[in-house]
């Protein structure tokens, strides 16, 4: 059985946005939804199905499942778990800071695409005892907020969604610091570009910060990002001259 999900909008500046803690014994039909999903472990094991394929889950685990992402759970052990759903566009505001995060390039594209797409590329946040509580701390803020509605509490509960996000991104910053593996490397040459893409960035740099060869550099980020290191320049820079145009304070000359 398959289903699709909507959330219900609840007023957050008319997009939608929800905050929960479910516990699960008996497994969940799989399903899709039209909008971006957080999940952290709090407790329990089980068998997540993302697109036909499991993955084990556990507590402390933390991931993310963007819209059309066919989903379930199954054979689960007293499995409980927070989740933030939300629509992308609540973080437009927020995404040339958060995009300077390899965590963010780790967390919200990478790994939800090499687990949808049975990649070789598997990496998955794990938060430790005290990552794990102050997460939870955020999403009971968020949740208080929601049940309880005192005035003000739409706002409260947006910027508490730019917490969660930016705090989980941080964390998986500091995993993939001096993580070897793929999703690791190619996260960090995106914030790297992100951060510098008016500067020079020769490919030997690039394949510096991510510790591989350049030929590895290329090979791997093309298949995550669809286009090169330096493809990914140009459209930044591109990007930048555009909005340069568009700034009528600005003359050209």
């Amino acid at each position: 059985m398959f289903e699709t999900m909507t959330l219900p909008r609840q007023g957050i500046l008319d997009f939608p946005i929800g905050v929960v803690m479910k516990s699960l014994t008996d497994g969940y039909l799989e399903h899709d939804h039209d909008y971006v999903e957080i999940n952290v472990i709090v407790r329990g094991t089980a068998r997540h199905i993302v697109d036909g394929k499991p993955q084990r889950i556990r507590a402390g685990e933390a991931f993310v499942l963007n819209p059309g992402t066919r989903h379930g759970f199954a054979d689960t052990d007293n499995l409980v778990f927070y989740q933030a759903m939300f629509d992308p566009v609540l973080l437009n505001p927020c995404l040339p800071v958060l995009k300077k995060m390899s965590g963010y390039h780790a967390l919200f594209i990478l790994e939800p695409a090499a687990a949808a797409a049975s990649s070789p590329f598997r990496s998955r946040l794990s938060l430790d005892t005290k990552a794990l509580q102050t997460i939870a701390m955020l999403f009971e803020e968020m949740i208080r907020e929601i049940n309880e509605k005192r005035e003000g509490w739409q706002a409260l509960v947006q910027a508490g969604l730019i917490r969660l996000v930016t705090a989980l991104c941080r964390q998986h910053c500091g995993a993939g610091r001096d993580d070897p593996g793929a999703i690791h490397r190619i996260a960090r040459t995106a914030a790297h570009i992100e951060k510098n893409y008016l500067q020079p960035l020769p490919l030997e740099s690039l394949a510096a910060v991510a510790g591989c060869s350049v030929s590895q550099l290329i090979r791997d980020f093309k298949r995550s990002y669809g286009a090169t290191p330096a493809g990914y320049v140009l459209h930044l820079r591109l990007e930048h001259a555009i909005q340069l145009l568009k700034d009528k304070s600005l003359t050209v000359t």
